[in-house]
Order: structure tokens, then sequence, then C-alpha cells
């Protein structure tokens, strides 16, 4: 759970009254000063605070908080247009609980969600022909973004397709109304808009190096392969099969409608690829899908129009979802977070490790860096989830030591550690217990200590 280290980015924010500029968490960071920079530092910041000041009923707090905000911010994306209640019902319900899961979690991309759907909301209105006031907070809105979450730059991607939709119809040949069209007023005033949009996001700590980041993920594919929520959606869950279904639909009756539109085909199709590509990403599909879906008029739907839903709506239904998954779920609930960390992390083996004081360095597995970077902040952790610190090459090594597999005591973290905490039952774990130089001085049922002879 990437919480641990996020939180102590947001003390150390706090302790020093800046942002990171180099790694201060890892030995690789420390030794080599390696740039990294806290792109989610706004996040981390408030999520900090909200466990300083209330521990982790704060936690609680910011997962309700966030929770109820991307409930509503849906329920008014999908209600935009005069459909029928039932077909804006359907989009509502469907959407909602294909991402329903990830609202259950104090993550930085609920913040992306918000920001997509109304970037889409922005765009579709200036196609409409629908000019008003508050498009132009929409730059202050990447602002926040920028320094909140890197997705910002699928945001930009979307403000993309609104500003080149209209060169590609031309060139097809495809009518379209008058302020979807190449030059039109509305298509002035979106490009005008994208282009503050893009200027917002510069106004961050790191300016125009936080686009290094993003080059930095684009250019590190293998996190795709061994970060859970980066991994491929594998089908078994229903979540994925919604996701599947909305896309397919929303082509097909695409497909049935006259005249053809870049922009919705576009729409449909790249944050598809995102969704199908990572299981994170399936909000992107899902504000793209929903968006095209939206719009479509069915003759044959004759209940009243969702437009006329009475205003208490608009809090209410968000505010009972988020008061029912907070009442009913154990995810939210203060107890769980101990019972989730004694259960998912070496709790007695850190105890053990600082009070014993076993001098350093440390050797630890990639999914307990993060934990170990805020329950011993005075071990700089040998691997982390902060897979555009590590890169790749890096990652895969200790990967494969933890396997054990052939020249697994040649990895330099290995080789010089000190102390090493290690999952029960790894194949490292066997390894070491064979080696003469390391020594077993803890075990429970999660984990295992060793420290090395020097």
């Amino acid at each position: 759970m990437d919480t641990w280290w996020h939180l102590r980015v947001g003390q150390w924010i706090v302790e020093h009254q800046d942002v990171p500029r180099q790694d201060p968490f890892s030995r690789y960071g420390l030794e080599t000063g390696q740039d990294w920079r806290a792109y989610s530092w706004l996040y981390e910041l408030a999520l900090y605070h909200g466990y300083a000041t209330w521990g982790w009923h704060g936690i609680v707090f910011f997962r309700a908080v966030q929770g109820f905000l991307v409930a509503w911010a849906w329920l008014l994306f999908t209600t935009r247009y005069p459909n029928s209640v039932l077909w804006s019902a359907l989009l509502f319900l469907l959407g909602y609980f294909s991402f329903f899961l990830m609202t259950l979690s104090e993550r930085p991309w609920l913040l992306s969600m918000m920001m997509g759907m109304w970037t889409v909301a922005v765009m579709q209105d200036l196609r409409a022909g629908s000019r008003r006031w508050h498009h132009w907070l929409l730059p202050l809105g990447y602002v926040l973004w920028a320094n909140w979450h890197i997705q910002f730059i699928y945001g930009l991607a979307l403000l993309g397709v609104g500003v080149l939709a209209p060169l590609f119809d031309r060139w097809l040949g495809w009518e379209q109304d008058e302020p979807a069209q190449l030059g039109s007023a509305s298509w002035q005033r979106l490009l005008l808009i994208a282009l503050l949009c893009a200027a917002g996001t510069l106004v961050n700590p790191f300016h125009v190096s936080i686009y290094q980041v993003v080059w930095e993920y684009a250019s590190q594919p293998g996190a795709f392969a061994y970060v859970y929520e980066l991994t491929a959606p594998n089908f078994r869950r229903r979540e994925d099969w919604l996701c599947v279904g909305l896309a397919g639909l929303a082509l097909f009756l695409l497909g049935r409608q006259r005249g053809l539109s870049t922009f919705q085909i576009l729409l449909i199709v790249g944050p598809t690829f995102a969704g199908l590509r990572a299981k994170r990403d399936q909000w992107y599909l899902l504000v793209g899908v929903v968006a095209v879906l939206s719009e479509l008029r069915f003759t044959w739907l004759s209940l009243p129009a969702a437009a006329s839903w009475p205003r208490w709506t608009q809090l209410a239904v968000p505010a009972g979802l988020v008061l029912l998954a907070a009442s009913g779920s154990w995810r939210l609930q203060e107890a769980a977070f101990v019972t989730s960390e004694e259960e998912s992390y070496p709790v007695a083996a850190v105890a053990h490790i600082r009070a014993q004081g076993y001098p350093g360095p440390i050797f630890n597995h990639f999914d307990w860096g993060g934990y170990l970077i805020w329950r011993l902040p005075e071990y700089p952790v040998a691997m982390d989830g902060r897979t555009n610190l590590h890169g790749d090459a890096r990652i895969e090594a200790s990967l494969k030591a933890w396997g054990g597999e052939p020249g697994w005591q040649d990895l330099p973290e290995l080789r010089s550690a000190r102390v090493l905490l290690v999952q029960q039952k790894s194949p490292l774990g066997q390894l070491l217990r064979l080696h003469p130089r390391f020594r077993l001085v803890f075990e429970d049922q999660r984990s295992s200590v060793f420290v090395a002879d020097p």
C-alpha cells in the first residue's frame, strides 16, 4: 500500500518546509544523489496533516471525503444531458460500481477521476455551443492536479483530442454542427482553455521538470508487469467485465447513430486502451465511454428526463452511497488499519529490529519498502514501490534475487546489507538459512530477520 511512503513524504515536507528534489528514503537515492521529485507533494501533505491531527481517524475521514466527492462528481457527470431517468440512472450505477472499490482507498488518482470528468464535460459543452463562465476555472483545476497526481497528463491528452478532432473531421469529410467545427468560436475557446491548462501544470515546485516524471513512467514499462494495480485486467472481477461491456456498448450504439464524430471515437478508443492496459486506469475508460453514452438519445425511452431530478438528489445520492460504504465496509474502519497492517506487513519483525538496533544497511523486498519508509525511517530502504526512481533494471534484478535465481548473492544491496528483513518461505529466505554468512535472529509466521556477519 503506497499510503505508507506517502505519509512519510508528507512528514518530511512538514519537517523540512520544502519538497524533496532528491530521494532521501532509499540507499540508492542517498548514495547516488538520485533526483526524485515528490510529484504528489500536495496530496501527501494533506494526507499527513489528516493523520497528524486525528491519527487513523484522519485517514478514514480523508477516504470518506474523497469517496463522497467522486460519487457526487459522477452523478453530475452522468445526468448532464436531458436523457431519461432510466438511461441516466443506468449509466450512473454501472459506472459507479465499476470503480467503487477504487474509492475505498486514500489514493491521489481519485482527484484525477474528478478532473477527468470536468475536462470532458467542458469539451462537450463547447462542442454543443454552450459557453459558461466556469469553463475558465478549468486551468486552475490543472494547477491543483499537477501538484496532486501525475495523471494530469491524461487530462491534457483529452484536451488534445478535443482540439484535434475537428481537424480530423474536416480531413475525413465528416460534417459536424458549427460549434464542433475547426476554427469556430467554440473551438478557439477550447484551444485557449487547453493552452491555459497546459501552462497551469507548470505551476508546481518542479516547473517544467514535472514532465521528466511523465517521461520516466512512460519509458519504464516494467512496472506494468509487477505492480498489481498496473497489471492488465484478468477478467476475474465483475468490474473488468462491466468496463469492457460499456466500451462495447458505446461502440455499438455509436455505430448506429447518423453522422460519426472523430471526437467520440477517440474518446472511446484512447481511454479504453489505457483501461485495458492497467486496472488502475479503468476510471479513464469509464469517463470516456460514459461521456459518449450520455450524449446519445433514444426515443424509445419515454421516462422523465434526468434533468428534472430534484436538487436534493445531487447530494443525497452520493452521500447515501458513501455512508453505506463507510458503515458497511471493513475497509473504512480504524481497527481494520491495525488488522490489515498485521496481516500484510512485518509488524513484529520491525519492532524487533528497532528494539535491537541492528546496524544497517537493511535489505528488503519491493513490496515492503513503502511500509519500512514509514515504520523504520532510520533505515534507508533497499527497494520500494517508487518505480520511476529505481527503474526497471534495478527492480528486476532485486526480484530475481528474491526468487533465488543464480547470482542472487551478487546483488550489491544484498552483499552490503547487515540486516535482512525477509518474507517467510520466500526462495531467498530458504537460501539464507543455508548460507554461513547469515544468521537467523527472529522469525514469525510472516517474516524472518537475518543479520550478516562482517
